[in-house]
């Protein structure tokens, strides 16, 4: 980390303003539009740069921010530099503890339909949202009528009329049921069509 210069942390108590009602710093100068307050720091020797109010606050008051956590304000007030209400947290459990969409799902004891999220009654799908057992079953039910409805059922004869019994079909690669009464019809037409041409050959010379 860069060294903190002293007259940075004099700057920075001097526009933190301490609330009573709720104990927190309220950053009186620049905001950004989420309401986090941000303060140049450091000098020509170390490298001028921004950063945010409420990390500089726990930074020299708390020590290093460990590396892959961020900060939770744990007042909800994103303005706030009071190192008591700051706390270092992995992203996730920065996310889950606010008010987003995210968190909202996480906090629910039950599924919509009031079926509650216990071990057995959980699934967790391949995006990792959770899901409830209990509600996919009767997703399940209901669907499968309609899906039994657009469904062909297997052909008992053929387009010809002919019935589809065990001496009488036979199956093609693909797992289609073929007549082989219409099937030797169509092999004696063949055999007669080729005759025939065979036949007209022969009769030109």
């Amino acid at each position: 980390m860069r060294p903190i210069i002293e007259k940075d942390i004099e700057r920075f108590e001097k526009y933190c303003m301490p609330d009573p009602n709720s104990g927190c710093w309220l950053w009186s100068a620049w905001s950004d539009r989420n309401g986090y307050g941000r303060i140049r720091v450091g000098n020509v020797s170390v490298g001028r740069r921004i950063v945010f109010t409420h990390r500089f606050s726990y930074t020299i008051h708390k020590g290093d921010i460990p590396e892959g956590l961020v900060i939770d304000h744990l007042c909800k007030n994103t303005n706030c530099c009071n190192p008591d209400h700051l706390e270092a947290v992995t992203t996730r459990e920065n996310v889950l503890r606010g008010e987003n969409f995210s968190a909202k799902k996480a906090k629910q004891k039950a599924c919509k339909r009031g079926h509650l999220f216990t071990p057995e009654n959980t699934h967790i799908s391949s995006q990792g949202t959770r899901q409830c057992r209990t509600c996919r079953r009767h997703w399940d039910r209901a669907r499968r009528p309609k899906l039994l409805r657009h469904t062909k059922a297997e052909p008992t004869h053929c387009s010809k009329g002919h019935e589809f019994t065990f001496e009488n079909s036979w199956a093609d690669p693909k797992g289609y049921r073929k007549c082989r009464i219409c099937n030797a019809a169509k092999a004696k037409n063949f055999r007669m069509k080729k005759a025939a041409e065979r036949n007209a050959k022969l009769g030109g010379f």
